[in-house]
């Protein structure tokens, strides 16, 4: 399974840090996403992430559409 950490660099959550649990998870401002991100620019159900053997996906999944954005992992070792 492959984990990964995000480390949130914008106001209001500077600095904070968020380990996943599995290879996906889902980011947004509602109730039931993995980091729950309380900002104004950020919608209920912001965007998902996934790691898999070669990539770390982004997928926009708010309420003006779906897009994806696919590139190389650049973390090095740290998904386990």
């Amino acid at each position: 399974m492959h984990r990964f950490r995000l480390d949130l660099a914008e106001r209001p959550a500077t600095g904070t840090a968020w380990d996943s649990s599995a290879a996906r998870c889902s980011l947004g401002s509602g109730d039931g996403n993995d980091p729950v991100i309380a900002a104004p620019t950020v919608s209920r159900s912001h965007c998902e992430i996934l790691i898999d053997d070669a990539r770390a996906r982004v997928s926009r999944t708010d309420s003006i559409g779906t897009s994806t954005t696919s590139t190389p992992r650049s973390y090095g070792d740290r998904s386990t």
